[in-house]
């Protein structure tokens, strides 16, 4: 999944979810936004560094992709 493109999880409906290693913030990642700005074709292997905590402005971010059926329960 790492070698996947952002729109590939936005076809499928899939979430991602980042996690700040620095003060532990989590939340859903808008993926419509992340591609507008990185564009779909965007590999999500390369996202490291280019996410930013909106909370303690730290770049040590973790991801989690979910499955289109594990996002709608949330």
């Amino acid at each position: 999944m790492p070698n996947e493109a952002l729109g590939k999880l936005i076809a499928r409906g899939d979430g991602m979810l980042g996690y700040c290693d620095a003060c532990g913030r989590s939340r859903w990642i808008d993926l419509y936004a992340l591609a507008a700005k990185l564009g779909r074709s965007f590999p999500i292997a390369q996202l490291n560094g280019k996410l930013r905590c909106d909370q303690c402005g730290s770049k040590r971010l973790s991801i989690t992709i979910s499955p289109a059926h594990s996002v709608l329960a949330h």
